[in-house]
């Protein structure tokens, strides 16, 4: 969402400045700092406000595969998934449970 929302900001000088936020970049510079990752997925909409909606993590566009292998510190890094809007109501209300097993299963794989 970041990269979506905020991706430029004003320097000291007054001066509009683009800055697409790296999360991989920040974490590499800074590998021990992070040992917890709340990690959620989604699909690019630009048609919504932030940009993305909401989806189990391992079916959205973000590439935590290549996220987890590559920021250094192999097996000290962790996630752990969230949705925001707990999909389902009283029509479904048995999907939050099935995203958090399609979420789990993904998370668990990242350790491979």
């Amino acid at each position: 969402m970041a990269q979506h929302r905020w991706h430029t900001y004003i320097d000291p000088d007054g001066v509009a400045r683009t800055d697409i936020f790296d999360p991989l970049a920040t974490v590499q510079a800074r590998t021990m700092r992070f040992p917890l990752f709340h990690a959620k997925d989604g699909k690019r909409n630009p048609n919504v406000t932030n940009g993305y909606e909401f989806a189990p993590l391992g079916q959205g566009d973000i590439d935590y595969g290549g996220f987890f292998a590559n920021m250094g510190a192999k097996g000290y890094h962790n996630p752990m998934w969230e949705q925001d809007n707990a999909p389902g109501g009283t029509a479904d209300p048995g999907r939050s449970l099935q995203y958090a097993e399609i979420s789990y299963k993904h998370m668990s794989g990242l350790r491979g």
